[in-house]
């Protein structure tokens, strides 16, 4: 991707990284990203119209394999749930901070305000498995989550946490962005082994390469472009993508970003690899092609819990993360160990 072109690249260093924290703004929530995103949303109702729908049958068509009669869970809806408790009273609503952050968090959006932010019925606690921060007991028939996945740093272990309090035979329905018609559309094809690392690692924050790959590969969603990826202005240049990379390293601090990026048949061929391997024991749709094109939805079944006896490095990866959990809560130096 061409680069603006910079005199007197800035020096990657500790203190510059500490500076420029604060500088920080998600190439997606920009003011200009914003009005940007409006637009595409306002294309994506005249597409809509054409094919005679509207949002009310919109949501009907993603949730129609979902038992909405049940007991459900949607994750972070933030301001727009796809799953109405004024239609449906069994459904819980999470996410990873408070009611009142989220108001606060809305008042910087440009596409959204704090009138907007539905309340929710529990905060999925940081560093907590979503079974602990859950109503204790509270099993659900199904869960949703619109527009999250591609937000995990550690993907596997957030899907299982949560097909952890899903009963066996439920669906998890996860709704994610098209790379090719977003701002990831210029990011390398995904690689099941970044999957594997980050679960392996136990990652809980998006990681240095994460930050890098795409900061370094998002464009200025205010400006008009073409296919063509030299026709293309980026947000970041390459050198302020490893400023922020630097933080993730060096600060422990959490960075808003898009940690992985696919394909409709990009992220099934993934999961599929990852049931294989027995590191979630699910069934994985087809995918599915949402409204406007822009996103792809897909149903993943839980057959069941891991299977320990087939799989035994399942069990001693537990014990690991286990351990180095502990370790952490204690403030202690963790290290990973390398051959």
């Amino acid at each position: 991707m061409q680069n603006a072109s910079i005199t007197n690249p800035p020096q990657v260093s500790l203190a510059s990284a500490r500076d420029n924290l604060q500088s920080y703004r998600d190439p997606r929530q920009t003011r200009r990203g914003g009005f940007h995103l409006k637009s595409a949303l306002r294309g994506d109702s005249k597409r809509l119209a054409e094919r005679g729908l509207n949002f009310p049958e919109k949501r009907a068509w993603y949730t129609q394999r979902l038992p909405l009669d049940k007991v459900g869970l949607e994750i972070s809806p933030y301001f727009n749930p796809l799953i109405f408790k004024s239609e449906h009273e069994n459904i819980y609503y999470t996410d990873y901070v408070s009611y009142h952050e989220l108001i606060e968090k809305a008042k910087l959006q440009p596409y959204a305000g704090p009138d907007d932010v539905v309340p929710i019925d529990f905060v999925w606690k940081p560093g907590q498995s979503l079974k602990e921060s859950a109503p204790s007991g509270l099993r659900f028939d199904y869960a949703v989550s619109s527009n999250v996945v591609e937000h995990t740093a550690n993907t596997i272990k957030w899907v299982g946490d949560i097909l952890e309090v899903i009963k066996p035979g439920g669906v998890l329905l996860l709704i994610a962005p098209h790379k090719n018609a977003s701002i990831d559309q210029f990011r390398p094809k995904i690689n099941v082994a970044d999957l594997i690392d980050a679960w392996l690692r136990d990652i809980y924050i998006p990681s240095p390469r994460q930050v890098f790959e795409y900061l370094s590969h998002s464009f200025d969603m205010g400006k008009p472009h073409k296919t063509l990826e030299t026709s293309v202005r980026s947000y970041y240049t390459d050198e302020k993508a490893m400023e922020f990379a630097v933080i993730a390293a060096t600060e422990n601090t959490y960075l808003d970003t898009h940690t992985f990026s696919y394909t409709p048949e990009e992220f099934v061929s993934a999961f599929r690899k990852i049931a294989d391997l027995g590191l979630l024991n699910v069934d994985v749709s087809d995918p599915e092609i949402g409204f406007g094109g822009v996103e792809f939805l897909v149903y993943l079944t839980k057959k069941g819990e891991l299977d320990t006896k087939r799989y035994p490095y399942l069990d001693r990866v537990a014990s690991y993360h286990e351990k180095l959990r502990s370790c952490r809560q204690a403030s202690e130096a963790c290290v990973y160990k390398t051959a």
